[in-house]
């Protein structure tokens, strides 16, 4: 199907033809070539994983998130931090020690929003979603547990780490007044972070 057609009447006349109906044909072709390769590029590209916020333990609604190989690093690069840290690992009352797991949680909570401050602003949009679920998790999983309980345990441990030199930390910490309530409190927080770094994953293996 000719879109031009071009003929020379004489020596000074120069015809040029249009067809209207072709051109529009191959214009449409054009465009739907361009948009059906983008769905194909998108779909190899750009998947997509719900998290549920009742499975993690902070809400009732789900949310889904775009994944790409950028967007799998950021998440990979949290988990990692939730796995290396006792944020991520269940609390042992005879072994692990209240202010070290404080420590620890503190630090990555300071890491992981480091991490998500450095996401270059034109990968922001992308991200989103899981910039949502990460600061989420962060203020709504860990935050209320070190807001109550964290300033008053550590003060109370100090003085009476002070006056008992001769015990370990692990019995001095469970000679703390509200010692169940807070380890009961402590374990809920370890679930919420646990079970994310699992949501996570899930996303890196997508």
């Amino acid at each position: 199907m000719e879109i031009a057609k071009i003929e020379f009447l004489d020596k000074s006349k120069l015809v040029m033809t249009l067809n209207v109906w072709a051109l529009l044909v191959n214009v449409c072709l054009i465009v739907g070539c361009y948009y059906f390769f983008e769905l194909i590029i998108k779909k190899q590209f750009f998947k997509s994983i719900e998290i549920s916020e009742t499975v993690i333990g902070i809400g009732k609604s789900s949310i889904k998130i775009k994944c790409d190989k950028r967007v799998q690093g950021i998440a990979h690069k949290i988990w990692i931090e939730l796995k290396t840290r006792k944020i991520g690992i269940m609390f042992e009352e005879d072994q692990d020690v209240i202010t070290e797991v404080y420590d620890s949680w503190y630090e990555a909570f300071k890491i992981i929003r480091k991490q998500l401050e450095e996401i270059p602003e034109e990968r922001i949009g992308d991200a989103k979603e899981l910039i949502d679920i990460v600061l989420k998790v962060l203020n709504d999983g860990l935050r209320p547990h070190l807001t109550k309980w964290q300033a008053k345990y550590r003060a109370w441990y100090k003085k009476e780490k002070e006056k008992n030199q001769n015990m370990t930390p692990q019995e001095i910490q469970k000679m703390y007044p509200e010692y169940q309530e807070l380890v009961s409190d402590l374990k809920k927080t370890n679930e919420i972070m646990i079970n994310f770094s699992k949501e996570l994953r899930k996303i890196i293996d997508k």
